[in-house]
This record gives C-alpha cells, sequence and structure tokens, in this order.
C-alpha cells in the first residue's frame, strides 16, 4: 500500500477499481483507513480505472489517464491487479496434476491434488494465501501425508493481517456479513485516543471494535486500526476460540497503561449499548 512521505518529497496517487478499499474489511475500519492516507498526502481515485499510460522517455513523465478523465504524471507506476500461482514451469500435468485459471491447484480438505501423493498449500491453491494459512496448510499437509497424531484440522479462526499505514488487523463477523443475514448484533468501540498509550503512540485514526451477538454478547468479530494492530488481534483470536462473552472480557485484568486494555472498555461501551436497548 503506497504512502505519502513528505520529508522526501514523494507524492503518491492511488487508483481503485471498486468505491470501497477492502471490500472484506468491515467498513467503519476502511474508512478511517481513507482518512489516514488523504491526511498524508495522497491522492485517491477510487471507483476510477486506468485507461492507458504512455512510458516516459529520455527523463519524461510517465502520463496515466483515468476512465474518469483524471490524467497523472508521475516518475513511476506500480501495478498491482493479482496474482497467478507460479507453477507454469513445474510441468504438473507430466504428474497428472491439473492447473486451473491463474495457475491455481484443486486441493481436498486434507490438501490433496487429485493425485493423492500430491500435495498443495499456500499461493498455489488459491485464498487466502496468508503466510500464516500457508505455514498453517503446510503444517495440515505433513501431517496427514506422514500420519503424523497431532491436529489433524485448520485453525478455527484465521485473522488477516493489513500492513498499511496504520496498519489493520480483523477477525470473524463484520457488521456488514451479520446484516446481510438479518442477525442482530451489539458493536463495542474503544478508540486509541481515549486510551494513556494510544495517546503517548498520537494514533489519531486507531480503533478496536468488537461485535457481539445482541442476546448473549457472545463475541463474533474482531476489526482494529492503529498501531501494533496485527499483534493486537491476537487477544481477540483466542477469546473467539473460547466463545468469550462481553462480560468475561470485562473480567480480564489488564497492563496499564496498554493498548489491550481497549477490549475492556470497547466490551463495556458493547454492554452499555445493549443495557440501552432494554430500556428503549
Amino acid at each position: 500500500m503506497p504512502v505519502f512521505f513528505g520529508a522526501l518529497g514523494i507524492h503518491v496517487s492511488l487508483i481503485h477499481s471498486q468505491e470501497h478499499l477492502f471490500p472484506f474489511v468491515d467498513h467503519e475500519i476502511s474508512v478511517r483507513l481513507l482518512r489516514s492516507m488523504k491526511e498524508m498526502g495522497l491522492d485517491l481515485y477510487m471507483n476510477d480505472r486506468v485507461e492507458n499510460v504512455v512510458p516516459g522517455g529520455d527523463g519524461n513523465e510517465i502520463r496515466t489517464s483515468l476512465k474518469s478523465g483524471a490524467v497523472i504524471n508521475s516518475e513511476a507506476v506500480l501495478v498491482a491487479v493479482g496474482r497467478v500461482s507460479n507453477t507454469e514451469k513445474l510441468r504438473l500435468e507430466n504428474a497428472g496434476v491439473q492447473v486451473g485459471e491463474r495457475g491455481l491447484l484443486k486441493v481436498n480438505k486434507n490438501l490433496q491434488t487429485e493425485v493423492p501423493h500430491i500435495y498443495a498449500a499456500g499461493d498455489v491453491i488459491g485464498f487466502p494465501a496468508l503466510s500464516s494459512t500457508s505455514m498453517e496448510q503446510g503444517r495440515l499437509a505433513v501431517t496427514h501425508a506422514f500420519q503424523f497424531n497431532y491436529r489433524t484440522t485448520p485453525a478455527n479462526q484465521i485473522p488477516f493481517g493489513i500492513w498499511t499505514i496504520p496498519e489493520i488487523s480483523v477477525l470473524g463477523e463484520t457488521e456488514e456479513t451479520l446484516q446481510a443475514r438479518g442477525e442482530p448484533y451489539l458493536v463495542g468501540r474503544a478508540l486509541y485516543e481515549n486510551n494513556p498509550r494510544g495517546m503517548v503512540l498520537g494514533e489519531k485514526y486507531g480503533l478496536l471494535k468488537l461485535v457481539f451477538s445482541a442476546g448473549e454478547l457472545k463475541l463474533l468479530g474482531v476489526h482494529i486500526i492503529g498501531q501494533e494492530a496485527c499483534e493486537l488481534i491476537a487477544t481477540g483470536m483466542m477469546a473467539l476460540e473460547m466463545n468469550a462473552t462481553a462480560r468475561d472480557i470485562i473480567g480480564l485484568c489488564f497492563n496499564f497503561p496498554s493498548l489491550g486494555d481497549m477490549y475492556k472498555y470497547a466490551a463495556y461501551d458493547a454492554i452499555g449499548e445493549y443495557r440501552e436497548g432494554l430500556r428503549s
């Protein structure tokens, strides 16, 4: 993800074909990232597409024309439009393994291809294609192949880490997924700027957002933007694995000052919303 380094005099324009960044991320988190990027000085061209790029020569700038009619002159252009698995030169068809679109391989729940003694894991089998999930898939494949007496099922909770500035990490249900299914829910929020540690860090756009079921106050989703988001998500992951409720989280004692303490105050916020709903 590009950033603006004012001190270095590097200006960045971001062109995105959709209205929102990271559609799978909770919308509120995505909006905060966009606001942060704008404040850093990025020019954002959302819901727009590149029509053509005219390479520069002899020191001339590159000219990029967009569908909206905008023209961007720059010294360099970085194109990021998805990934293709690097399987073309492996000649897998000679081993009986069929390669699909974008170089992806099909596997079963044990990570076996259509040739049972050939396994595949990681980016070559597609989504989510994260380093963390790839390592876990590799472990499961080895466990099955050699019949080791280890855990043979994948992890229930898979956090996503997005290394933007500020960074993002998300896990579980979002408001949007629950709304789409018509399931009632409650939200608890804790801002970095209201947390002593967050104040020290000066994290203006930081937010820890917890999504709970409306009835039992069971934790359903964890969404974080701000410094150490990819570390903070681990607490939420454990809480989800343990089927924790907002009341369970409130009963925990966190270091002070620490960013982790935001979990308690986000849970308090959700319970406040719950009690308000009962009164109304």
